[in-house]
């Protein structure tokens, strides 16, 4: 991704504002966009003693939590909290969007019908190992469901179906991972649950 490209994706135009006064000048309507109210928004966080502490998310913090997805990832997956700094927040609010929700869905929904189509059929980009993913159909089946349910989950759930599907070196793809494929996928379900903290 072309860092220049999501700034300009993120960033809109502002009225011209006064230096003495502060007001935009005369004649101009221009008022800032939906882009600018994202960019100024304000979050609660953990100060480290359990007191939440507003603080202002900045188009930077937007943009190096989506650069450094992968790894916030891990890191709400391990259990980090959301609230212990900014780009944590905003990445697990991202996670947790229906539309996330409904995209994972759909690539867990992939990986089963490449494990279901012949050896000889189309393959996803990196195979999966169908035998590991047919056994474990079952539980893929339910944490689709989980996804797709509507209502809040823990970002912590979502976090962990994206380290699932995008590890190449786990037991979703990788042959000699040594990972039961059924109990990790029970444990990400499981993961989702609204009475799960995360």
């Amino acid at each position: 991704m072309n860092p220049l490209s999501v700034i300009q994706g993120i960033l809109r135009p502002v009225s011209p504002v006064r230096r003495d006064r502060g007001r935009p000048l005369s004649g101009s309507s221009q008022r800032p966009g939906p882009g600018c109210r994202k960019a100024g928004l304000i979050l609660l966080l953990d100060d480290g003693t359990g007191c939440p502490v507003a603080t202002r998310a900045r188009v930077w913090d937007r943009l190096g939590a989506r650069l450094a997805a992968r790894s916030l990832d891990a890191d709400l997956a391990a259990g980090a909290s959301p609230e212990s700094s900014v780009r944590l927040a905003l990445r697990a609010r991202m996670l947790v969007r229906t539309s996330v929700r409904r995209d994972l869905a759909r690539s867990t929904q992939r990986v089963l019908a490449a494990a279901a189509r012949p050896s000889a059929g189309p393959r996803l980009p990196v195979p999966v190992c169908r035998d590991r993913v047919r056994d474990a159909s079952g539980e893929l089946a339910e944490l689709i469901a989980c996804l797709l349910t509507p209502g809040p989950v823990p970002a912590r759930g979502v976090a962990k179906v994206s380290i699932l599907l995008g590890d190449a070196s786990g037991p979703l793809y990788h042959r000699s991972s040594t990972q039961d494929l059924r109990a990790t996928v029970r444990e990400t379900t499981e993961a989702l649950s609204p009475t799960r903290a995360g």
